[in-house]
């Protein structure tokens, strides 16, 4: 055991264990690593970072800041970094989607491929006015995609802090007024602009055919079988 002023004081055996354990673990022995995958999900608040560097800040050598305080100086760089706006950061926000090592930091344009067969239907916001001109479509997914990895890759890349809403998972694009009518040619002449129905009059789960391709089977608890008459 340690000796502290001539006595022999009994280690902690929780602690030691621990030691040992991050001594032998091939990422936790760099002690920065557990601490970032320990705090991944703890929200740092606005008056809680600012308290933390604002007087750091007070020496940053940057001209666009020249005039100002460390409390404003801090202030700024949390408006920024939190992206979504939740007075709150995280340090999955700080991360790339691209990925977490520094190479990553350029490389900003991502593929994500979410098969069409998990939209309901694609809807055009014609009734948005937007400042700059420009105009957006919606995707709506099927509520038994919702959770879908192609989903979920996608949003999470969007929005570290994304959550499943049930019956209401949708992403709206802007784009510029003559990419929209190519978008509005599209969804008119493939009939995007009405839910799809894999199973005439049928709304609710469904799964591919077993053993005859291009045909649907019925997959879910409830769901609502509508007929012509």
């Amino acid at each position: 055991g340690e000796v502290r002023e001539g006595v022999v004081v009994k280690p902690n055996m929780v602690l030691e264990k621990l030691r040992l354990f991050l001594q032998a673990h091939p990422t936790y022995k760099d002690i920065e690593f557990m601490w970032a995958e320990l705090s991944e999900d703890v929200e740092i608040t606005l008056d809680e970072f600012t308290n933390a560097v604002s007087l750091k800040m007070q020496n940053l050598n940057d001209p666009r800041f020249a005039l100002s305080t460390g409390q404003e100086i801090a202030e700024k760089i949390f408006s920024e970094l939190d992206v979504q706006m939740s007075e709150g950061i995280t340090l999955k926000e700080l991360m790339p989607s691209s990925g977490s090592e520094l190479e990553d930091v350029d490389r900003s344009l991502l593929t994500f491929n979410v098969p069409l067969m998990q939209f309901k239907e694609v809807r055009l916001e014609s009734h948005k006015k937007m400042a700059d001109g420009k105009k957006s479509i919606r995707f709506v997914m099927n509520p038994q995609f919702e959770s879908s990895e192609e989903w979920s890759n996608l949003r999470e890349a969007l929005n570290p802090d994304w959550e499943v809403k049930s019956g209401q998972e949708s992403l709206e694009v802007c784009m510029h007024e003559e990419h929209f009518e190519v978008w509005r040619h599209v969804i008119r002449e493939c009939e995007m602009g009405v839910p799809q129905e894999f199973i005439r009059h049928f709304n609710g789960g469904y799964e591919d055919h077993p053993s005859i391709g291009g045909t649907y089977v019925r997959s879910c608890k409830e769901g609502v079988q509508r007929w012509v008459n």
